[in-house]
């Protein structure tokens, strides 16, 4: 169930309705860039399971090319569907046509639970995810979880990292970071 909430910021993960949180698309953006959340992961721990709103996720489940079963098999797009899935939301299947999805609105601040993070990566770049309004290819895509890391489908299976982890680790492009809004 979506839960409304002032500002047109749609909550797909919140059952009740109102989070009570306030809207990033409510006030004004404080620099162009996307702003990681303060989070103080210790490298040391590594999780089993994460969750996104009511959905529990185990990690290093395989990655599967096409894959959308997330106990099974998942690819980076496939998941994020799931993770949609699971709160009461339908999005796109592929990772480009989640970006291209008009539901979605760039984030200028902080990236919050449910935020989908695209990148471009050095490999794979093909036609078909080729996207203007990207300006580049989009080859990735994870979802940001309560703590504020990213969930995502790696080549290893499925894990969580942060954002700049992922980045550092892959020599990824950051393309931005896209929230559900209710138009």
């Amino acid at each position: 169930m979506e839960g409304k909430h002032p500002g047109n910021r749609v909550f797909p993960f919140d059952a009740s309705g109102y989070t009570g949180a306030p809207s990033m698309l409510d006030r004004p953006a404080s620099s162009p860039q996307v702003l990681a959340p303060k989070v103080d992961p210790s490298p040391n721990v590594v999780p089993r399971r994460t969750t996104v709103g009511k959905g529990a996720y185990n990690l290093n489940v395989p990655y599967k090319w096409g894959g959308t079963d997330k106990d099974k098999g998942v690819d980076c797009s496939g998941l994020t569907q799931c993770v949609y899935k699971d709160n009461g939301a339908s999005i796109p299947r592929t990772a480009i046509t989640q970006w291209e999805d008009p539901r979605f609105s760039l984030v200028k601040d902080e990236r919050m639970e449910g935020d989908l993070v695209f990148f471009q990566t050095k490999a794979n770049n093909t036609k078909d995810r080729y996207s203007k309004s990207a300006g580049g290819f989009v080859t990735h895509v994870g979802v940001i979880t309560r703590d504020g890391r990213m969930l995502h489908a790696a080549s290893k299976g499925t894990k969580v990292e942060t954002v700049e982890q992922y980045l550092k680790r892959t020599g990824s492009k950051l393309l931005g970071a896209k929230r559900m809004v209710r138009k």
